[in-house]
């Protein structure tokens, strides 16, 4: 979680973590759009669950680094959204996931 956390330097108040393969998540942007939370329409929902693991931050005063969590496991699907790969990402993959937009 540290290296997580280390990108802003905060504790973040939740965090989620899908245990699947980029190449998978990938896959996903070729289902059906659906819109994302924030109204754009570049979401798309997976079409099996996969094994997730959510860590929410058990102390909101907590000063980072030392951030307490509480982990809870589980199977869910998900929703991503995504967009077109840049110069800087991997050519392999025409889109790239930037956003887990929900879980459910």
């Amino acid at each position: 979680m540290l290296r997580v956390n280390n990108y802003t330097r905060n504790c973040t108040d939740k965090n989620t973590f899908l245990h699947t393969s980029f190449a998978d998540v990938v896959g996903v942007c070729g289902n059906r759009k659906t819109p994302c939370r924030n109204g754009r329409i570049n979401c798309h929902n997976s079409s099996y669950q996969v094994k997730i693991t959510i860590c929410n931050l058990t102390n909101p005063a907590a000063i980072y680094p030392q951030c307490p969590y509480q982990t809870i496991n589980s199977s869910k699907f998900y929703t991503v959204a995504w967009d077109p790969r840049t110069s800087r990402d991997s050519p392999m993959y025409p889109v790239v996931p930037v956003h887990l937009d929900k879980i459910f």
